[in-house]
Formats: structure tokens, sequence, C-alpha cells
């Protein structure tokens, strides 16, 4: 039997950091360490393999430790790729917004951020999130367990969508969120865009990109990017950040993969080059 102490690090197993670490076949010392000391290799056929294991710690965490992962996941599954196609719709992780990191980003003919709160997490920090996000974000939404639907639903703005995660894992969307693009504000937007990003947009608006020594550059794009209307700017951003996660439309890729990693292939911060690696890796023996 698994101590609840052993959850935490054993939901670190579906991380950028350690998908990394299978990408480059070095995750195995680190694997068995986790799965030594938690007790839950106890459990497992020694022959399992990568994808099998991970199915099936993907369904104990389900049960025993809904964390952020797990919500993560199933949005992807469901909102992403159950409602939309690849080949026009992105997913974004962790995207800076202000002084906030937004959970998920997904961009199809517009933005929607989902703001993670889990039946593990406090909901402190969440006014000062949804800030941020309504000056970048079209469409707002709080995935959260059923016993925050209370407190959200008499607290948030009315724009504000709410979707509720069951205990049967299915989402259910108790508030649908109204557009907010009109009320963004440029300067926020442009500070969650990558250098090229931002310069591709003012050369597309406004025809040239200034002439600057490059440690200018920053401030005479950021000028320019400011006169923009708030809906002609989150539309741009939209259309930058579309192009940054190209892996999303490898549906081959995603098909190939186990339901309980489908997140974890859209994720940005994955080593891009290798990720077909992972379609050979899983059919292995995990641990020997």
């Amino acid at each position: 039997m698994v101590e609840s102490c052993y959850f935490n690090e054993l939901s670190s197993l579906f991380s950028p950091t350690f998908m990394n670490l299978i990408i480059e076949n070095k995750y195995k010392d680190k694997l068995l360490s986790i799965l030594n000391r938690s007790g839950y290799i106890e459990s497992l056929n020694l022959n399992i393999s990568l994808e099998d294991l991970y199915e099936n710690l993907y369904s104990f965490l389900l049960k025993h430790y809904r964390c952020e992962y797990i919500y993560k996941n199933v949005i992807a599954n469901k909102i992403l790729l159950g409602r939309h196609s690849l080949r026009t719709a992105t997913l974004i992780s962790e995207l800076r917004a202000n002084s906030s990191k937004a959970d998920v980003v997904i961009l199809n003919g517009t933005s929607c951020v989902y703001e993670i709160k889990t039946e593990l997490d406090s909901l402190n920090r969440l006014p000062s999130q949804l800030e941020d996000y309504k000056k970048i974000f079209d469409k707002i939404y709080v995935v959260t367990h059923e016993k925050f639907l209370g407190v959200l639903e008499e607290n948030l703005n009315d724009d504000i969508g709410i979707i509720c995660l069951s205990e049967k894992y299915q989402l259910s969307e108790k508030r649908q969120a109204e557009s907010n693009k009109k009320n963004t504000d440029p300067a926020s937007i442009f500070n969650s865009l990558r250098k090229s990003e931002y310069t591709n947009i003012i050369k597309r608006k406004f025809a040239y990109i200034p002439d600057v020594p490059n440690t200018k550059i920053y401030e005479e794009c950021f000028k320019l990017f400011c006169e923009l209307e708030p809906s002609i700017a989150h539309d741009e951003m939209v259309i930058e950040l579309k192009n940054r996660n190209k892996r999303n439309r490898n549906e081959e890729l995603i098909k190939s993969i186990p339901h309980s990693l489908k997140y974890l292939c859209l994720d940005d911060r994955l080593v891009s080059t290798k990720t077909l690696y992972l379609q050979k890796v899983f059919a292995a023996p995990a641990l020997y």
C-alpha cells in the first residue's frame, strides 16, 4: 500500500522534466528509485511496459490524488482532442500572463484560458490570477472540483466560465464564459509574446520593423504594439501563439500516445526534436 506522503512524488512522473528524461533514455534509475521508495513497485509485474505502467499510475492518481496533471490531461482529452481539430487548434502550457502563469491555453478561432483549482488547492490567488487573465485572453474558465462550486458561483463575475470535473471524470460546464477580448490590454499581451512573435505582428500591422539597435527593439516595438486596438492585439496574439507549438498538429503521434500522456505530448515544453522516439520507448519494458 502506498502512503499518501508519496502521492506527490508519483505525480512528478507526469512532468515535462521526466518526460524529457524518457525521450533521452535517462529515466530508469529515477523511476526505479521513486517506485521502490513509495512501495508502488510491489503492485507491478516487473515486465510491465512503460505504456502500461503510465496507464496504471494514472488510474491510481485518478482514484487517490487528483492533482493538477489529472485536470490538465482531461482538458487535453475532452476539450482539445474531443471538441477541436489538431489541424486548427493549439494548446499552450504555463503561458506568462503578467504576474501569473496560465495553466492551459487553447487557441482556436480565439483564446480560451483554463485556470485549474483542484480539490488539493486553495482559492487564495484566484482573484489576482483572473485579473491578469482579463488583460490577455478572450474567454476565461475556472476548472475545479465540486467542493468549490458554491463559492465560485457566488463570488465570480458572470463573465467568468466555470467547469467542474466530476468524480466520474466528466467535465460539466456550469457557466459559459463571455467574450472579453475588447477589454484586453495590448501592453500585457505584448509581454506574453516572444521577440519573434511581436516583431511578426509589428511587420504585419505597420509594414516595417523599427530600424534601431537590438537594445532598443523591445521599446520601439512595444510603443507600436500599444497603438493597436485591444481586439486586434488579441487576434494577432492568437495567430502567433498558434504557431508556437506546431507539434500539436502531429495527429499520428498524439493518437499513438497512451491516454494518460496526451497532455504531456501536447506540452510545448517537451523536447520537440525527439518526440517520435516516444512511440518506440513506450512499448518497451519500463523497469529493466
